[in-house]
């Protein structure tokens, strides 16, 4: 066979082909976000620093900056450690553990 007969066929099969990649997407995304529950769900805040009493002066204005560099240089570390692979395998590691228990539970 040629290229022109590939396309041909194609160009004569097009319609199916839309119709059951949009109805194939559809069911996915139902499925998705009405049916299947979502597993995985985590929000976090983290606020790094000290509080201080400001009274307006010069040198209490310089030490609010630095905190907020400092703040800001914390939570950049923080994040690291958060993502590192010695915390995600003890977060794996609890995480299973209690699935296991609530499925051995379940039963």
């Amino acid at each position: 066979m040629e290229i022109k007969e590939y396309i041909l066929i194609i160009r004569r099969r097009l319609p199916l082909i839309v119709t059951t990649t949009l109805i194939s997407t559809l069911i996915a995304a139902i499925l998705s976000f009405y049916i299947l529950p979502p597993i995985y769900k985590a929000t976090v805040t983290l606020f790094a620093g000290r509080s201080t009493n400001s009274d307006g002066s010069n040198d209490n204005i310089q030490a609010l900056y630095s905190d907020v560099l400092l703040g800001q240089q914390l939570v950049k570390d923080y994040r690291e450690i958060a993502v590192s692979r010695t915390v995600l395998e003890r977060v794996i590691k609890e995480l299973k553990r209690l699935l296991n228990k609530r499925y051995n539970h379940c039963k």
